[in-house]
C-alpha cells in the first residue's frame, strides 16, 4: 500500500512537507487521506472532467501557520497544468507543487 510507505518514510525521516503529483483521487477520495503520519492535507487539486493526475500538499505545520494560495490555486487547468500552493508566514516560504500534463 502506497499509504503504508508514505507513512513509513515520513516516520523515518524528519520532513516538513509531502508534495504528491498524479494521486488520481477525486476530492471525496482524498478526504479519506487527510492526515497521513501527522502531516495534514493543506491544499490540493483534484481533476473533476478527466480522471488521474492531481496535486497535493502535506505539512506539519498546522492550519493556523499554513495559508492556503487560492490566487495561484485558481490557475490550474485540467490536462494542462495542476496546481497546489500554500505559504507559511512563519519561514517565509511559498510553496508550489506543479504537475504538468
Amino acid at each position: 500500500n502506497k499509504v503504508q510507505l508514505l507513512e513509513q518514510i515520513l516516520s523515518e525521516y524528519d520532513i516538513d512537507f509531502l508534495c504528491i503529483t498524479e494521486h488520481w483521487m477525486s476530492e471525496d477520495e482524498l478526504n479519506e487521506y487527510l492526515l497521513i503520519n501527522d502531516r495534514l492535507l493543506v491544499s490540493n487539486f483534484c481533476r473533476t472532467t478527466i480522471g488521474h493526475g492531481g496535486t497535493a500538499i502535506y505539512s506539519r505545520y498546522s492550519s493556523q501557520q499554513v495559508k492556503v494560495n487560492q490566487a495561484i490555486n485558481s490557475l490550474s487547468v485540467e490536462l494542462d497544468c495542476d496546481l497546489c500552493c500554500v505559504e507559511v508566514v512563519d519561514l517565509d516560504l511559498v510553496l508550489v507543487k506543479v504537475y504538468r500534463s
